[in-house]
């Protein structure tokens, strides 16, 4: 663990005793004493943003239709040898690929129709 900052330590006691002074009677009890401890240990941890990382193809499309192109243009620069495939081969990858980038926007509330600002 190392060397613990004193300005941390000084920091942390003195929330400790903020809460003590203002809920002492309901921490009083140690379930709910052990409760907070959890609960305030929790909010110290820095968190990873929720849901799987986007794929390079994901990441691809968004940036290129943000960009004001068109389905059909970002088709090829995602997937490698795109006018190889056949006709099936195309119509899955492509849904799937609006499948997922229709998600990840949706998730993180990115998606704005073109002309908006």
């Amino acid at each position: 663990m190392g060397a613990i900052n004193r300005d941390l330590e000084r920091a942390i006691r003195k929330a400790a005793a903020e809460i003590r002074t203002s809920f002492g009677a309901e921490l009083a009890d140690r379930a709910v004493a052990d409760w907070a401890a959890r609960l305030f240990s929790a909010g110290l941890r820095p968190r990873m943003r929720p849901g799987c990382k986007l794929s390079a193809a994901v990441r691809v499309a968004i940036e290129m239709l943000r960009g004001s192109s068109k389905w059909r243009e970002v088709y090829p620069v995602v997937f490698p040898g795109f006018r190889s495939f056949d006709k099936y081969e195309r119509q899955v990858r492509c849904a799937s690929l609006r499948r997922n980038v229709r998600r990840a926007l949706k998730r993180r509330s990115g998606w704005k129709k073109r002309g908006e600002s």
